[in-house]
């Protein structure tokens, strides 16, 4: 954390000392809802594919449970928080706080995830040097899924390139610089010989996602956040990596849906559609049950077909 962000909160910190978060994840427990008020450390998952009693969470009598618990450790690898506008106990104080549903992501990703000095060097050296003097930036985020060897490169760049024709992404007068955001060198490549004229740049290329490689990291938060600084966002589905991107931002991106990836064909016409808004998908929200007259704050997401995302309306 202290590599990749500064301190949000003046005066304190958001990192517990090491001897008393030892301390409290020893301690922890992670048993059934309904005994969390007898605990002092609760310990609560929300992974992607929650288990049953994990969703209960997402229900109101049992918030009731965990509110006088004096510490709930809380991990999860979901951006849940549109459920939580569905939820009455939250739902007029999210109100309150975020009158515009569609810049909750971009608020709260402002606030607390600045970069550290490091991070900033990074991003500011490379900014001033290739994008700063665009009249326009775009950014292009390419992540392709169970893919390790790159044979769906051609098919993948052909889509890119489809969706870029299509929507005018690269049409425009004026000064234009394009950022390639991607594990692989190829794409950068392809799109220095395909968009004449236009200076196209890649702040790195590590081939492989590498879990809890300190270097890895940071050049993945520089991408992000410079992706942040286009004007123009054309990204990918399904991508968490992306969501960052076009949330910190407040852009509504182009989504790149590519189908059948691994198939044996050229995995058809690509869809190439405009969000709806700037707010992450929550992939994998539990079921819910819109009573009659209620006015949803969620729609499904572009690209997640059982996903969930804040709208200010339908």
């Amino acid at each position: 954390m202290t590599d990749l962000f500064r301190e949000p909160f003046p005066n304190s910190t958001w990192l517990l000392p090491k001897q008393d978060s030892t301390r409290v994840f020893d301690d922890a427990t992670t048993l059934h809802f309904r005994d969390a008020h007898n605990y002092i450390h609760y310990l609560l998952y929300l992974p992607y594919r929650c288990r049953n009693y994990e969703k209960f969470f997402f229900r109101d009598e049992n918030q009731k449970r965990i509110e006088s618990v004096p510490w709930l450790i809380l991990h999860s690898d979901q951006y849940f928080l549109p459920y939580l506008f569905l939820m009455p106990c939250f739902r007029p104080e999210l109100d309150r706080l975020f009158p515009n549903r569609e810049t909750v992501f971009h608020q709260l990703g402002r606030y607390l995830f600045s970069p550290s000095h490091q991070a900033w060097g990074f991003i500011s050296t490379f900014y001033e040097t290739f994008l700063s003097k665009a009249d326009e930036r775009i950014g292009i985020q390419i992540r392709v899924f169970n893919d390790s060897r790159g044979k769906s490169t051609p098919l993948v760049m052909k889509h890119v390139l489809s969706c870029i024709r299509k929507q005018g992404i690269l049409n425009r007068t004026g000064n234009r610089a394009v950022l390639v955001a991607s594990l692989s060198g190829d794409f950068y490549k392809e799109l220095k010989v395909n968009a004449a004229g236009v200076g196209v740049y890649q702040a790195s290329q590590e081939e492989s996602q590498r879990l809890g490689d300190a270097s890895h990291n940071m050049k993945a938060w520089v991408d992000m956040y410079l992706l942040s600084m286009c004007d123009v966002l054309l990204t990918s589905a399904w991508s968490t990596f992306g969501y960052v991107a076009h949330g910190l931002g407040g852009v509504k991106p182009w989504i790149l849906q590519i189908p059948d990836i691994g198939g044996a064909g050229d995995g058809g016409e690509a869809e190439c559609r405009r969000a709806v808004s700037a707010e992450p998908c929550f992939h994998n929200p539990p079921d819910f049950d819109c009573p009659e007259g209620f006015v949803s704050p969620v729609v499904r997401c572009e690209d997640v077909g059982k996903g969930m995302k804040l709208v200010n309306q339908h």
